[in-house]
């Protein structure tokens, strides 16, 4: 047996001793530009997990099975380096330092793509693995806990609102923030934004449907660029670029709870790169995620707004549900998006094929008022069983919204011509249900309905209704052409646009008489199917004086064929003070065409007050929707005093003419002996009042966008960073209101709905980031600072109240296992702060009868405390 073994010894020997002859080792030193070296730098042999690490002295020996081979040198902070390897020669590997936010080319549309340090324009930029550090799952969370200028927060107890947040750039509200995936117009949102919230009268993009996870970087220019981009880009422009050809196939899953016990999240998303021999590429991303709801409701104990001497029990139901039965709170949402992005280049290399599908499908279920047992019967035993108590009900709204943006288009060159055609289509849609609510009005026979005639339509569910939809899309077709010359680069381009805007009648039950309790549906009589088209025209030069001394000009003609004709222009200049920074400055006009959504949607909100369309307005003397108009003046500044070392600030002053505003309600006025016309058509429509879209106002903005950041630090074995980001913001009234002349006996714009405009958004943002890294573990401590907002009365200064600045504070660990798996553990807002709760001063409509404990009206970060999530991220 000893024999045996020995004789297995010596055969497993000679078998790898071959292996033994052929490996090598590797040995070298790693330094960066300046020849400094630099420890801790993984060395990896490619396509292996044979790796080792630099030691304090740069220096770093790597045995290998086979020459020649390709190693890595990579670490947090530094650009990988790849090398190869033929010899056993010591090799000297040089890494630069990672840049992105100065070296990265941006500016999609320009003359030409450049740098942070070289734009005569502010820009954000935002890259994938800022993402994770910024502890949040949406991008609206991401880009408001991450550029100072854009705010988004969740509404509540907003009807369809709910379901969509409302998000801006520079506090002028989502109609005038120009949203790009890829470079390429993406389409609104279908719905109006009809509710006594923040953006109120607002049409803005749909910012929810884009996962994180397909994402590589943001671009967030902050200044207006309508002479590139035409019709809403008057606040500035958001550019998400989607990953190209990533090297690793990543998959996370997370989940969440407040610490409250509410708001159960869960989901998982993947994201990997298929390729061809061809150099062509597609990448996925495939993603789920789960939202519950949360509860914040007031807890008043006693009703104040309603009549409870109809219902015997109401005391004793008041004491045993003293929130009134009500939830206030986020929704519960369930998401479900796709996205493709790839390219397939040409075999004689001067050009490729380029495309991206993608979108996603959201369903969400909210809650309006409760309907306590004293408010409105059941005489018809839809919620209760004859002879057993009668406790009320609770409607639900439930949507199922789908937006999709699918691009296709080809880049070549013809010549020294560099050509871009591209089609885009976007599409929108929002289908609306009612649950556990019933229209009292379909158990009567009116004379023109009879729901118990076979011939008449049917109630099918007593208690849930189909309450119709909205439908929006465009089609756009872009050609541009670009070229460099020594000392100028050109661009020119044309754009056609065409925009359809759907409303869908709910089924009769929904919207018949005075609709279903809380939410009617959409009448026959307000569906409708609307189309615009428009084309643009483009041309913008950027010219060198010097290598340091830049000047550009841009214009662009765009023609609408319901609003008419525009023409924007701009001019900047930039002057580089080296390679320590540059300071710039900017003038450009720029326009916004309303929306189809806000010439056309036609609604009864709550069987009581009637949205008019444009047809109604003219009736009423009410002049047609005009474009809005703005000027923008920016001067700046961007320093890099020092090596990792970057600031930035920039003042400007924004003018917006004709802002399109959806007016405060108009009932009956004063003077009791003759009928208007207004009283006429709340008497022909039997409502209480009417809502209209004019050109209201003329606003000015002023404001300071200050950045500051200091990365790349090294500590011990790793990499400390601090990121400072401030943004002051005030936006004024000019003059008066403009109110038709029909309608002078009326004050079409009280004091909550111009608060709206210029006291509502935080005058002050300010963000400031810590992040540590090390080989395996990070940890991020974010802080937000949302500054004091004003809430005004309709009528009485006196019960206005300003609810005061808060500090949120975020915290973000994360620990590599392995190689290939990491753990995540987020806090967010680990300090439990919650907005200052309402004061009513006497008035209890401000608060519902004190049924919202944290005004609806003004949602500075939302009201759901502390957040805890978790999550494991694998990459392969």
């Amino acid at each position: 047996m000893k024999q045996i073994q020995i004789k297995n010894l010596v055969l497993v020997f000679l078998f790898l001793l071959p292996i033994f002859m052929m490996a090598q080792t590797i040995t070298g030193t790693v330094k960066d530009e300046n020849g400094v070296a630099i420890p801790y730098i993984n060395i990896i042999e490619k396509g292996t997990t044979n790796k080792t690490t630099t030691g304090k002295d740069g220096a770093f020996s790597l045995r290998v099975s086979i020459l020649p081979t390709t190693i890595s040198a990579n670490a947090i902070g530094f650009v990988e380096k790849n090398v190869e390897i033929t010899n056993t020669n010591a090799v000297s590997i040089i890494i630069k330092e990672e840049n992105l936010n100065f070296e990265k080319e941006l500016g999609a549309g320009n003359a030409k793509s450049r740098t942070v340090l070289d734009s005569p324009s502010p820009i954000d930029f935002i890259n994938s693995k800022d993402f994770t550090k910024s502890g949040k799952i949406t991008l609206n969370e991401l880009l408001t806990y991450k550029s100072a200028s854009y705010n988004a927060t969740n509404q509540t107890h907003a009807d369809i609102t709910t379901h969509y947040d409302i998000a801006d750039l520079r506090g002028l509200g989502p109609s005038r923030m120009l949203v790009l995936v890829n470079g390429k117009r993406k389409n609104l949102s279908a719905i109006t934004h009809i509710n006594d919230t923040q953006g109120k009268g607002e049409v803005g993009t749909d910012m929810t449907s884009i996962p994180t996870s397909a994402i590589d970087y943001i671009e967030v220019l902050r200044d207006g660029a309508s002479a590139i981009y035409g019709s809403d880009a008057i606040a500035g422009v958001i550019n998400i670029v989607l990953k190209k050809n990533t090297d690793y196939t990543t998959a996370a899953i997370n989940s969440g709870i407040t610490s409250s016990g509410d708001g159960f999240e869960i989901g998982g998303d993947i994201n990997g790169t298929f390729t061809n021999k061809k150099g062509g590429y597609i990448n996925y991303t495939f993603n789920l995620q789960h939202q519950g709801f949360t509860d914040r409701a007031g807890e008043p104990g006693a009703e104040s707004l309603f009549n409870t001497s109809g219902y015997a029990g109401a005391s004793q139901w008041i004491k045993d549900n003293p929130d009134l039965g009500m939830t206030v709170g986020q929704p519960e949402i369930r998401t479900g998006n796709v996205y493709f992005n790839g390219t397939l280049p040409f075999k004689n290399g001067k050009g490729e094929l380029y495309g991206s599908v993608g979108g996603g499908l959201r369903s969400g279920k909210s809650f309006t008022l409760y309907n306590a047992p004293y408010m409105m019967d059941d005489p018809y035993y839809v919620f209760h069983n004859n002879g057993e108590a009668y406790n009320g009900f609770q409607p639900k709204l439930t949507t199922d919204i789908v937006d999709n943006m699918d691009i296709f288009g080809v880049k070549f060159n013809a010549g020294k011509f560099k050509i871009d055609m591209s089609g885009t289509f976007g599409f929108n849609s929002v289908d609306i249900k009612v649950d556990d609510s019933y229209n009292p009005d379909v158990f009567v026979t009116p004379t023109n309905y009879d729901p118990l005639d076979p011939n008449s339509p049917q109630l099918t569910a007593p208690s849930e209704f189909e309450s119709g939809a909205y439908h929006f899309s465009n089609i756009i077709g872009n050609v541009d052409v670009k070229r460099s010359f020594k000392k100028a680069n050109i661009a020119i381009g044309a754009e056609y646009k065409q925009e359809r805007f759907k409303v869908i009648a709910g089924e009769i039950e929904s919207w018949f008489n005075n609709g279903t309790a809380y939410f009617n549906g959409i009448s026959v009589k307000n569906k409708l199917t609307k189309d615009r088209n428009s084309f643009g025209l483009y041309a913008n030069l950027d010219f060198d004086i010097t290598k340091d001394f830049l000047i550009g000009a841009a214009a662009r003609y765009d023609s609408y064929s319901d609003i008419g004709a525009n023409t924007s222009y701009k001019v900047n200049a930039r002057y580089k003070l080296g390679d320590k920074g540059a300071i710039r400055a900017s003038y450009g006009t720029g326009f916004r065409a309303p929306a189809l959504q806000q010439n056309f949607t036609n609604y009864t909100q709550n069987g009581t007050t009637l949205l008019i369309n444009n047809a109604q307005r003219a009736n009423l003397g009410i002049p047609d929707l005009e474009a809005e108009t703005s000027t923008n003046i920016n001067v700046g500044a961007i320093f890099k005093p020092m090596k990792n070392v970057s600031l930035s600030v920039d003042v400007y002053k924004i003018t917006v003419d004709n802002r399109v505003m959806l007016s405060s309600d108009l009932g009956a006025d004063s003077n009791t002996a003759q009928i208007n016309n207004v009283e006429q058509l709340l008497a022909s429509e039997n409502v209480g009042s009417i809502r209209f879209f004019t050109n209201a106002l003329d606003t000015e903005t002023q404001g300071v966008d200050l950045t500051v950041a200091y990365n790349n630090i090294r500590f011990k074995k790793g990499v400390l960073g601090f990121n400072l980001g401030v943004n002051w913001n005030d936006t004024k009234i000019v003059g008066e209101v403009k109110t038709p002349n029909s309608l002078s006996a009326y004050n079409i714009l009280n004091r909550t709905d111009k608060n709206r405009v210029d006291l509502s958004r935080p005058a002050v943002k300010g963000l400031l980031g810590i992040n540590y890294e090390q080989e395996k573990f990070n940890v991020t401590l974010n802080n937000t600072l949302f500054g004091p907002v004003t809430w005004q009365h309709p009528t009485d200064y006196k019960k206005d109240q300003t609810f005061g600045g808060k500090v949120i504070t975020d915290i973000v660990l994360g620990y590599k296992l392995y190689d290939w798996m990491k753990i995540n553990l987020i806090v967010n807002n680990a300090l439990n702060v919650y907005p200052d709760e309402i004061d009513t001063k006497g008035d209890q409509i401000t608060s519902l009868g004190g049924r919202y404990k944290y005004a609806p009206q003004l949602n500075q970060f939302g009201f759901l405390g502390t957040q805890i999530r978790g999550g494991f991220t694998f990459q392969f």
